[in-house]
Order: C-alpha cells, then sequence, then structure tokens
C-alpha cells in the first residue's frame, strides 16, 4: 500500500466509525489535499457507502491548506489538544470541548522498542 492508498483507506474507516447524523452530507477538506487523493477518497467511500447501504456523508470533498485556511488551523488545534490529553493526560485545553468529543481512541502506549529482526 503506497501513501495514499493508506491516507484513503485510513480517512474511509475513520469516515464510516461516525455515525450518519454525526456528518450528514458536510463538506470534507483535507489538509494538503491534491485532487487525486479527494476524488479517490470520494470513490472510495462511494464504493463503501453502496456496499453498507448508507448514504455517503460528504456533499464535497475538497483539498485546503491549514496555512490558508482558519477552519483547518482550528481542526490542527483541536487535534493537538486530543493528542496531549490522549498520550499524558493534559487536559487544559481538551476539557473546553471535551463534552462534544463523540469518539476518542485509546492507544495503548508501547514502551519496548520493536526487535530487529
Amino acid at each position: 500500500m503506497n501513501g495514499q492508498q493508506f491516507a484513503v483507506e485510513f480517512i474511509t474507516r475513520l469516515t464510516l466509525r461516525a455515525s450518519e447524523s454525526d456528518i450528514a452530507r458536510d463538506t470534507l477538506i483535507i489538509d494538503g489535499g491534491t485532487p487525486a487523493l479527494c476524488r479517490a477518497v470520494r470513490v472510495r467511500l462511494s464504493q463503501e457507502c453502496r456496499k453498507m447501504g448508507r448514504v455517503p456523508p460528504f456533499s464535497k470533498i475538497v483539498g485546503g491548506r491549514s496555512k490558508n485556511e482558519d477552519g483547518l488551523q482550528l481542526a490542527d488545534m483541536i487535534a493537538g489538544a486530543i493528542r496531549e490529553y490522549a498520550m499524558h493526560g493534559r487536559g487544559n485545553y481538551f476539557n473546553t470541548f471535551a463534552d462534544k468529543v463523540v469518539d476518542l481512541w485509546r492507544v495503548p502506549e508501547n514502551k519496548t522498542p520493536p526487535a530487529i529482526l
């Protein structure tokens, strides 16, 4: 799987974890998303939604740059606050919007470095 294929699969699986009512006909803006990546995500989501009998969650999928888009800058800050909370237990900023988080994954930290074969 190349980088774009991984990104498409990751975005698709994360999106389909959300309920239909949480992201019904919204716009997905992919930070740094090329037209090819946006098209690939749209196609993959459409395929999976057809299989599931689900309405496609996004009316538009476009690329943007957090450097120029205030909404993407805010999303980066929220993701950073969630990361700090999830990884280090620091909830200074997270607590301001914690009641809005509907799906927080807890990934156990691996303290042992992988073996070199």
